[in-house]
């Protein structure tokens, strides 16, 4: 007799029987650095998928994760870059402000699969090594490559302490934030889709220290014949000209990304 699907969540292969997906997924150590600045909004109109719009002041975030003691790996870890754009989601029945996920490249195949099986998060393979600590210890640089082909570089200095009770503000108000991505499934015939819908992630974090910084960064413009799997993303955040960088944030703690609060938006 064959098996039957129950109201449980699979990952290929099914055959096996459902995963135990935890409905919230912890992060016991995460470093982040984040690096932002302003640039053209038709640029940005033309990567945000149906629905979204940019905002008045057109934000572009490259940032970097560091995460250990992560509880759905056991407690290994894996490392994370990606970029973000500031979005609004005007749909038929709600509007909201948050982040819009244009692409993640992680170095770990597992948070690869629930990301993009499960949250429709634009994920794929990268080389990330951890965080590179120059100048003394006052600088640091992160960044992403394919098959020994540099594609992201950020670099952050100029650290300086954020008090402690903005701290506990920021944890208040992370619950709040929209963090959205479009699910993507193709048809076996690639002429049309699946499954296309937006999803909105959300998670509460738990900082134990925090610093305002100074950050740059550089995309790498690489052939298809040196980075097949990026090369045409590179292409398309190279016209994300920087007009104004507005400042770079790090930080360090605890995060729980609330697996089971997954919103799919109107």
């Amino acid at each position: 007799m064959a098996y039957k699907f129950e109201a449980k969540p699979y990952f290929q292969p099914a055959h096996f029987g459902a995963w135990p997906v935890e409905p919230v997924l912890h992060y016991g150590d995460l470093t982040a650095y984040y690096i932002t600045y302003t640039t053209d909004k038709d640029a940005v109109a033309s990567m945000l998928a149906p629905g979204f719009e940019p905002p008045d002041v057109p934000t572009v975030t490259v940032w970097a994760q560091y995460c250990r003691d992560v509880s759905f790996l056991a407690g290994f870890g894996y490392n994370i870059v990606g970029i973000n754009f500031g979005a609004v989601w005007k749909g038929k029945k709600e509007t909201r402000n948050g982040a819009f996920s244009a692409v993640l490249w992680e170095n770990d195949f597992y948070p690869i699969m629930y990301g993009r099986d499960h949250l429709g998060a634009p994920k794929i393979w990268g080389d990330i090594p951890d965080i590179q600590i120059t100048n003394k210890g006052k600088s640091r640089r992160f960044l992403c490559s394919e098959k020994g082909t540099t594609l992201v570089e950020g670099f952050v200095s100029d650290l300086k302490p954020v008090p402690a009770e903005s701290l506990k503000a920021m944890d208040a108000n992370s619950r709040n934030g929209n963090w959205f991505c479009w699910k993507y499934i193709s048809n076996a015939n690639q002429k049309k889709a699946d499954l296309s819908l937006p999803t909105s992630l959300h998670s509460q974090s738990k900082l134990k220290e925090a610093w305002t910084a100074t950050g740059t960064h550089k995309f790498h413009l690489p052939k298809w014949e040196e980075a097949p799997l990026s090369s045409h993303i590179m292409a398309g955040l190279s016209k994300l000209k920087v007009k104004e960088y507005t400042g770079a944030f790090v930080s360090r703690g605890e995060n729980d990304l609330l697996f089971g609060e997954i919103d799919y938006l109107e």
